[in-house]
């Protein structure tokens, strides 16, 4: 993932994002039955052992916003994150929102996020969502410049 910082201020900053989503999947489905289904002819339609499974791998250009927000003078601070894109998928988005404490190595955050998939009719991936809590940990490093 790659950015530019559009604006930067103490109190704010927003970036502009482009990059990649990859998402793999593979699924499998077994089953075990006491008796093979079968047509009144005897035709096998489903064995009573067997197995399924199929995986596709979607890798998506996207495009994004990503920034935060501080609550006043101290170390609260409110991040954010969209990004949006097209590639194997026919779209997939992505919103995140939370808060972060700010301490001396980097910050605690607790956010909410969102991912969307719409993959086509025809794939593996039709449909795919999944929302929930996210918490994380950003780390802060200093550069030390040391001129002999």
């Amino acid at each position: 993932m790659s950015g530019y910082t559009v604006k930067e201020t103490e109190t704010s900053s927003i970036d502009l994002l482009f990059g990649v989503h990859y998402l793999g999947i593979d699924v499998e489905t077994k089953w075990d039955l006491q008796l093979a289904i079968s047509k009144p002819g005897g035709e096998v339609l489903l064995p009573a052992q067997g197995k399924i499974g199929d995986d596709t791998d979607l890798w998506d250009g996207i495009g994004g916003i990503r920034g935060n927000f501080r609550i006043r003078d101290g170390k609260w601070t409110v991040p954010f994150y969209f990004d949006v894109g097209t590639g194997s998928s026919d779209l997939t988005w992505q919103a995140m929102v939370g808060v972060s404490y700010a301490y001396n190595f980097g910050d605690l955050m607790v956010m909410y996020r969102h991912i969307d998939y719409d993959g086509g009719s025809d794939d593996l991936v039709e449909d795919l969502s999944f929302s929930g809590p996210s918490f994380g940990v950003r780390f802060r490093f200093q550069a030390a410049h040391s001129f002999g």
